[in-house]
């Protein structure tokens, strides 16, 4: 077992992914464990961590990857049911990142944010586009995100000077997506447009 994450509102269910490639759900408290893998999942595809949503209840989140095996592509995966199904949702993001964390905004459904082995990604529909958050953040390795408050604590093995006022970003171009149907990419751009 790698991870094992459990919701505060709701301790009867548990969920633990391992860094053989499986996830297993307890709905009794960890009483009885269900593996509830995602179909296709290659065995040995390491679990980075599972992230539950505080807006839905049975949603979850996972960011894997397959680095250690030569596979640098993207594994992230969205739960609307306990696990009983599973949508693929790294399509979009660039070949050769490797996803170590996955967390959705508290105070805004559907605003997930990935740290990967270069930096961060950001999606406001849920992980359907995602796009490259570089807003003065170097090419550093993310392992862990945390949202508190209106702050973005971004965990890495680097130093940064600055901090990275992005709750703010994001409510503006959210709320410039809703008025005026299209995402400003002046202030988040996606790699494609900075090569």
């Amino acid at each position: 077992i790698w991870r094992i994450h459990l919701l505060c509102r709701s301790r009867r269910a548990v969920w633990a992914g391992s860094d053989d490639g499986l996830i297993h759900i307890s709905r009794d408290g960890g009483g009885s464990w269900s593996e509830i893998t995602p179909a296709g999942l290659e065995p040995f595809t390491h679990i980075n961590n599972i992230a539950l949503s505080a807006h839905a209840a049975g949603t979850a989140w996972v960011a894997a990857s397959r680095f250690k095996l030569d596979d640098y592509q993207p594994y992230l995966f969205r739960t609307r049911d306990y696990g009983q199904s599973w949508d693929a949702i790294a399509a979009g993001m660039p070949d050769g990142e490797v996803t170590r964390v996955i967390r959705e905004d508290p105070q805004q459904a559907g605003l997930l944010y990935v740290g990967t082995d270069s930096g961060m990604f950001v999606s406001l529909d849920s992980g359907a586009n995602w796009l490259a958050l570089r807003n003065n953040l170097p090419v550093v390795p993310v392992y862990d995100l945390l949202v508190k408050g209106d702050d973005l604590v971004i965990g890495t093995h680097a130093l940064l000077n600055d901090s990275i006022q992005f709750k703010d970003l994001a409510v503006v171009v959210i709320d410039e997506q809703h008025r005026f149907g299209v995402q400003q990419r002046a202030l988040l751009r996606s790699r494609r447009d900075e090569q």
